[in-house]
């Protein structure tokens, strides 16, 4: 697959199969995933050396759309005037788009979660108009000048296509420790449940706000010898596998730097969790710059 140029892609998804761009956000996951079959035998295989009976699920796929209303996996929650709080989903759904009904839902599936505050650059409560937005939050809202206003995650940056007079700024630009360490969403999965061989694709929706903002060169983006997207874009978003959500890790994938720094993006996430038996968090997390997360796949493969 040819490399992304320029800025004018808005969704990117992940798979074991590439980095397809397409131009809606609303496109579903089952639609990404055709070639995908939710269903088929699951091996006797387990992680565990004492095995459990029926502890595997025919259920080989979900996800998690992160929409705050039915129809997604979250129920609405205000954001706090101060610190953040963890929304945890309260409903999958199949690739298909319907939901997985309580009895359906993967014994191998523990919890998924997104991190809303309101810990902010500008002084006051998050009010959600104009410049003054929350840092991350569901957004409902027409008048906050990101993107979205359909209700999705939002992790707000600065946005100069809708704010050319320079008025909107970046409302995560802080240090606090919460909003560098839980910022974005994590899914937790009961190894349990699952064989000691399986591995994870997973894909993510997301739509950058922040627009590339220089041009760098070979020598901003390379740090002793390595090359650190991270020195040269200003968004920059990872998925991580954890042990626990929130456990200190290092990224094992960059989602999607700026399409400036030297074009370069991965062409899949194939997740090898089998490494590890510690392993029982994917997390998509932000580094920096703004973004709309409109919904995790993971697909469980034998």
């Amino acid at each position: 697959m040819g490399k992304l140029r320029g800025f004018n892609y808005s969704l990117i998804i992940l798979s074991a199969f590439g980095v397809i761009a397409c131009n809606q956000p609303d496109s579903t996951s089952s639609a990404a995933v055709s070639k995908v079959s939710a269903s088929g035998a699951v091996s006797s295989g387990l992680a565990t050396p004492t095995p459990l009976p029926s502890t595997t699920s025919a259920t080989m796929a979900f996800q998690v759309i992160t929409r705050a209303d039915p129809s997604g996996s979250f129920n609405n929650i205000a954001v706090p005037v101060s610190g953040g709080i963890v929304a945890k989903a309260q409903r999958l759904f199949n690739l298909d788009g319907s939901q997985i009904s309580t009895l359906d839902i993967p014994t191998w599936y523990k919890e998924a979660g997104v991190f809303l505050t309101s810990t902010r650059t500008s002084p006051g409560l998050p009010s959600n108009i104009n410049s003054d937005t929350a840092c991350a939050y569901f957004d409902s809202f027409n008048g906050d000048n990101n993107i979205e206003s359909s209700g999705y995650y939002t992790i707000d940056g600065y946005n100069p296509t809708a704010a050319p007079t320079g008025t909107d700024i970046d409302q995560c630009a802080g240090t606090v420790a919460a909003e560098q360490n839980k910022l974005g969403a994590y899914i937790q999965l009961d190894r349990l449940f699952m064989n000691s061989t399986d591995k994870l694709e997973v894909i993510v929706k997301m739509k950058p706000i922040d627009e590339p903002n220089v041009a760098p060169t070979a020598a901003s983006c390379v740090v002793g010898g390595f090359f650190d997207a991270g020195n040269c874009s200003n968004l920059y978003f990872t998925v991580s596998m954890r042990t626990a959500p929130y456990a200190s890790t290092k990224p094992f994938y960059v989602l999607f730097p700026s399409a400036k720094a030297l074009d370069l993006l991965s062409d899949s996430v194939l997740l090898p969790i089998n490494i590890n038996q510690g392993i029982t968090t994917i997390s998509i997390d932000r580094v920096k710059g703004g973004s709309v997360i409109y919904g995790i796949t993971v697909v469980r493969i034998n």
